[in-house]
């Protein structure tokens, strides 16, 4: 089917691009009268037992909003393998919802960076002020959220060569050469969080995307919840066994701006998720670009399907 509102008899939902049109102008602060549309529209066909009941971001859910917030730590841990240790170690980011409590156990939600980026970038998309409005509106499971360095290597900044074969190389080597036997290990050992694939979820943007697809989707003992906004590359659907990713996965998740050049990409692969049954939800975001102003919603919309 093609239907850009609706596949439900294969699981899968695809939604109108215009209902994401206030999206981006939200994430720069404004409100949705400031867009042409007006009023948000209601979503009555897209929803089900996993789907909010609009994907449009609500007025005031940045951080402009008065409510209790959690907070953001830069963390240090080892990686042995890349050879950063103590205070060389490898850096991420850590977020912890408001009122965390080392006697409650919480999910955690792995977020992936760019090509360019590192454990900062996903910040300048104010993943906080997003996470913390929609817990004071009841909208989503308390969870920590860990921004990594998705590049594994050593020195692990962004080198000159952005798109260069080593830098590349960083970002698929980042399972096996870090997140596998050194993140998630110190997360699960530094907070008190639950350690299995049921309460773990892995998403990302651009490379960080393909990243989320790629571990996500070879590791299904280990992750619950995929999702990939633009990703970057995307695996061959023949590759992936419609019942097994069915049954392993809870949800799977994909995004991308209208204005993106991943976009037609990103959806091509949605579709072909569908046509072999594979569930998947495809969000577009009316003239988002390869910037926050896709990440951004994109993060506003999956926190609020996993985890339930």
């Amino acid at each position: 089917m093609t239907n850009r509102i609706s596949q439900s008899k294969v699981g899968n939902k695809r939604l109108g691009a215009a209902w994401l049109v206030c999206a981006g102008l939200l994430v720069l602060g404004l409100s949705v009268a400031d867009s042409a549309w007006g009023a948000a529209p209601t979503d009555t066909t897209a929803t089900s037992n996993a789907l909010p009941a609009s994907w449009i971001p609500v007025p005031e859910y940045t951080a402009k909003a008065k409510v209790p917030h959690g907070q953001i730590k830069e963390v240090l841990y080892d990686n042995t393998v890349l050879g950063k240790t103590g205070n060389n170690g490898r850096k991420a980011n850590v977020y912890t919802p408001p009122g965390y409590d080392e006697t409650q156990k919480y999910p955690v939600l792995y977020a992936l960076h760019g090509i360019g980026g590192d454990h900062r970038e996903w910040l300048s998309s104010k993943p906080q002020g997003i996470l913390d409005n929609l817990y004071a509106a009841k909208k989503i499971v308390p969870m920590i959220v860990v921004f990594p360095n998705g590049r594994a290597m050593n020195p692990d900044a962004c080198p000159k060569d952005m798109f260069g074969a080593s830098n590349r190389q960083g970002f698929y080597d980042f399972w096996d050469k870090d997140m596998r036997d050194f993140l998630i290990p110190f997360i699960e050992k530094t907070y008190s969080v639950e350690a299995d694939k049921e309460h773990r979820a892995i998403m990302g943007y651009s490379m960080g995307g393909m990243q989320a697809l790629r571990f996500g989707l070879g590791n299904p003992q280990s992750f619950a919840y995929v999702g990939a906004l633009a990703p970057a590359f995307r695996p061959d659907v023949n590759t992936l066994n419609p019942a097994d990713v069915n049954k392993q996965f809870k949800q799977l998740f994909l995004s991308a701006g209208t204005k993106d050049s991943l976009f037609k990409p990103a959806d091509a692969f949605s579709r072909a998720l569908t046509e072999k049954s594979i569930n998947n939800i495809f969000v577009p975001v009316q003239d988002g670009k390869h910037d926050g102003s896709t990440w951004s919603p994109g993060l506003y919309n999956f926190v609020q399907i996993i985890f339930k």
